[in-house]
């Protein structure tokens, strides 16, 4: 089996896969909530409702809703960062640009699927974000996506990406496809890795048949 085929089946335990505790529970219903109703819908007393405690046992663990507004968003952002860095850290030296892409398509599906509520609740949440959490976010934001385009680059220097192309609306262009398909995503149907492996094809290869070699081009190749 070629790296290209076995390298996105990488298998990931991190720390978002461990067994929740308390807080992480209670995160992951006000990231619910905020997905369903948004920040300003949503009270303390939704969220302990949901989690069947009194509101006052939330200050336990948060300050205030604009700190659990402020974790969800963490979570979202830097889970997603550190769990497609771990699955390229696997990756043996001898990866190429293409399968490095590939791996870390596989590793954002992942994420985004199975932390559906915290993927679309910042993306839903950063038009009602305070201005100072905005910014704060929006860093850890474009040091993700500086990530992304350095694959993007690497792929470039290895002539994986023609010349011309505009990396940064290619990256645009991916990270949609990857975002959205939290929405629609069937585990019956396909796995995240399935899913990497058809967006690279179509990132790479194009959708396009491939162009028939003409009678001058087969003259050149064959040396006559």
């Amino acid at each position: 089996m070629s790296l290209q085929t076995a390298a996105p089946n990488i298998k990931l335990r991190t720390a978002r896969s461990r067994p929740k505790n308390s807080k992480e529970i209670l995160l992951g219903i006000a990231a619910k909530l905020f997905r369903e109703k948004g920040y300003k819908g949503t009270s303390i007393r939704d969220i302990a409702s949901r989690a069947k405690i009194e509101p006052s046992a939330i200050y336990y663990h948060y300050a205030s809703k604009e700190a659990l507004l402020d974790a969800v968003l963490e979570h979202s952002i830097q889970g997603l960062l550190n769990e497609v860095q771990g699955a390229l850290d696997q990756l043996p030296a001898e990866a190429t640009s293409r399968d490095r892409i590939q791996v870390a398509m596989a590793a954002h599906l992942r994420s985004n699927i199975a932390h559906g509520d915290y993927a679309l609740a910042s993306r839903r949440l950063m038009g009602e974000v305070p201005p100072a959490m905005r910014r704060k976010h929006a860093a850890t934001r474009a040091e993700y996506g500086a990530y992304w385009e350095s694959l993007f680059q690497e792929a470039g220097r290895e002539n994986g990406i023609r010349e011309d192309m505009q990396l940064g609306l290619a990256r645009m262009f991916l990270m949609g496809a990857l975002n959205w398909a939290s929405e629609w995503f069937d585990p019956k149907k396909k796995s995240p890795e399935d899913l990497a492996d058809i967006f690279c094809g179509i990132l790479f290869d194009g959708m396009g048949p491939k162009a028939p070699v003409s009678a001058a081009g087969r003259k050149r190749m064959s040396g006559l």
